[in-house]
């Protein structure tokens, strides 16, 4: 048991300072400038590598994860209605409406 305890404390500090003092990743968790989607919030790599710098997308907007933007909503989400005759639901995130029988699970389709 004592064994398991220590490793334990080795695992946890192994990426603690030689003094103490904070804690720091050794490695490099990103490329220096690379943008990811973290939900709604836009990561920005640092330029050391080892940490992301999140920006909120505004109350109107989601973070694309192809483009690695925030884009403005084009549909309020949990919105939705028939165009052309087919029942459409605006996506959770607002990006867009997504069309057909398969997508609209859950609500009447006449």
């Amino acid at each position: 048991m004592r064994g398991l305890l220590l490793l334990a404390v080795v695992l946890t500090c192994s990426g603690c300072k030689s003094d103490g003092s904070s804690w720091s990743p050794k490695e490099t968790i990103c490329g220096p400038g690379a943008t990811r989607c973290f939900g709604n919030y836009l990561g920005t790599c640092d330029a050391s590598g080892k940490r992301w710098d999140l920006l909120f997308c505004g109350a109107n907007q989601y973070c694309d994860p192809a483009a690695k933007v925030c884009m403005t909503r084009v549909c309020t989400p949990g919105t939705g209605g028939c165009d052309d005759g087919a029942p459409w639901r605006c996506n959770p995130d607002g990006s867009g409406p997504v069309q057909g029988r398969a997508e609209v699970r859950g609500w009447p389709v006449p």
